[in-house]
């Protein structure tokens, strides 16, 4: 049994959690489990900067262009525009007009700058022996733009203004043939080249381009793309049509991984170290946790695991009374007992010691093992009984 002296001075959790020496014991795998993961953090973001693929920018545009051809008053033909989806009579044509319109789309928002310009190019031809060779060409600019503005789209419209890319411009093929016969002429006095003669000026031709080119730059990413759109137009043909030039848009995309880095063997040997040197010591300082620093309870502990088989374990406080109790010095003293006269020895715990005896005839061989840590004063002695 237990007397209420037994347990004066027994330490609390709280008290044995603030003792230095167990402050101390508990620093190691603390400060160790601490650099483990921060460790393992670092190895982690070190392993996602060498695979990052990073982050896909998209960017879309749509250069479009359309006409409208119109004829002159008369009694044939009341419908102005033409309808695009016929050929054009060349004595009939008044004036074309020419629409364009530019938009954009990008994934995320971006500083975007933008360059328009629209151009026509008067270019004439000679061919001869089959060889067709450009002998005049004349470049004239419609419009142009420029600017800079900050989203994720932007669009130019055909009515957009004379400040802004896009619009709506009027071609009169009259004015080009006037060009085209100007320098027929020119030709015929000064070159001394023949023209055939009216109307068949077969070795030369002459066209019209039309051209709409958008320029687009995202930063800082360093998306650049340029799109042109028009149209070809045949000058002095009695039946023409107007030939789409370029390509409807762009698609375009971007991934934004960082730059591609070598491994670095140095670093990787840091982590391994590092983490090898703080998983040993943490599992060094789990393992003394473990441990019970009392050595008096250590040896209980050992006996109780090395004999287990010998041992029985009782839940109750051993009451010997009615026994001639036989101290003994050493635990080997019962067990050679036991195992000679083929006893169980009985075993109960407590938080102040543990108590070994076994039972022959009328004698209690008693072995006690006393935990002095936990008491502020011991009685060897409180075991009911006669003692010997």
């Amino acid at each position: 049994m237990i007397n209420n002296n037994d347990l004066d001075g027994l330490k609390t959790p709280k008290d044995i959690l603030t003792r230095p020496k167990d402050l101390k014991k508990w620093s190691v795998p603390i400060i160790s489990g601490l650099i483990l993961v921060f460790t393992v953090i670092l190895a982690v973001i070190y392993a996602f900067s060498l695979t990052h693929e990073g982050d896909l920018i998209t960017a879309t545009g749509r250069n479009n262009v359309d006409f409208g051809v119109h004829y002159h008053e008369n009694e044939f033909f009341g419908e102005n525009p033409v309808p695009n989806n016929l050929h054009f009579l060349g004595h009939f044509t008044d004036f074309i007009e020419i629409f364009s319109s530019f938009s954009a789309d990008f994934s995320d928002e971006f500083d975007i700058s933008y360059q328009y310009i629209a151009q026509k190019r008067f270019v004439i031809t000679h061919t001869s022996g089959g060889i067709s060779s450009v002998i005049h060409e004349q470049v004239l600019d419609i419009s142009n733009a420029s600017g800079r503005i900050f989203g994720n789209s932007l669009e130019f419209l055909s009515d957009s203004g004379d400040d802004l890319p896009g619009g709506t411009y009027v071609i009169y093929p009259q004015d080009y043939m006037d060009k085209f016969l100007e320098f027929l002429v020119y030709n015929d006095q000064h070159l001394g080249v023949d023209t055939g003669g009216a109307p068949a000026f077969r070795n030369f031709s002459a066209t019209l381009f039309i051209e709409f080119t958008y320029q687009i730059a995202a930063f800082p990413i360093g998306i650049t793309e340029s799109s042109m759109r028009g149209f070809q137009l045949p000058i002095g043909d009695d039946v023409f049509t107007l030939t789409e030039l370029g390509t409807p848009g762009f698609t375009s995309s971007l991934n934004l991984s960082p730059e591609v880095r070598e491994v670095n063997n140095f670093m990787i040997i840091i982590f391994v170290l590092v983490f090898a040197s703080s998983g040993l010591g943490l599992f060094i300082g789990i393992s003394r946790l473990s441990v019970d620093p009392n050595e008096d309870r250590q040896r209980a502990n050992t006996i109780l695991r090395k004999y287990a088989s010998e041992i029985v374990i009782s839940k109750t406080s051993l009451d010997l009374s009615g026994y001639k109790i036989m101290e003994v010095d050493e635990f080997e003293e019962i067990l050679k007992l036991a195992i000679n006269l083929n006893k169980h020895i009985i075993c109960f715990r407590s938080s102040i010691k543990a108590e070994f005896c076994t039972l022959i005839d009328e004698y209690a061989y008693y072995y006690e093992i006393t935990y002095p840590e936990n008491l502020s004063s011991i009685n060897h002695h409180i075991v009911k009984g006669d003692y010997l």
